[in-house]
């Protein structure tokens, strides 16, 4: 019974607390996402020169971070998170897409 809630607290929204469930879901799934990235990409890119693959590490590692830190926010200041997040994420993708060649290769 350590987890129940104290007497003078107000009811729980239902809402608040599903949306702070899901952006923590979301925040995890990133950091472990990026944290795969980070090492795969350098390891297996290996026709793409040092400096590019050293970008990548660290580009991963930076939005790993970042979603780290998003993971532990509390639930008013998580949503704030969460679109510079998204921008950063999808900068990555595009940035490993166009240095690696794999985003021109598409029609």
């Amino acid at each position: 019974m350590a987890d129940a809630r104290p007497a003078d607290e107000g009811p729980i929204d239902l809402y608040q607390a599903l949306q702070h469930s899901m952006q923590r879901a979301f925040f995890g799934m990133l950091l472990a996402v990026c944290l795969l990235g980070a090492v795969a990409m350098p390891l297996l890119a290996t026709q793409l020169d040092l400096p590019i693959r050293l970008a990548m590490l660290v580009s991963y590692g930076a939005v790993a971070a970042t979603a780290w830190r998003a993971l532990r926010l509390p639930a008013g200041r998580s949503a704030g998170a969460l679109p510079p997040l998204v921008l950063i994420g999808m900068a990555v993708v595009a940035m490993v897409a166009v240095s690696s060649g794999w985003g021109l290769q598409t029609p």
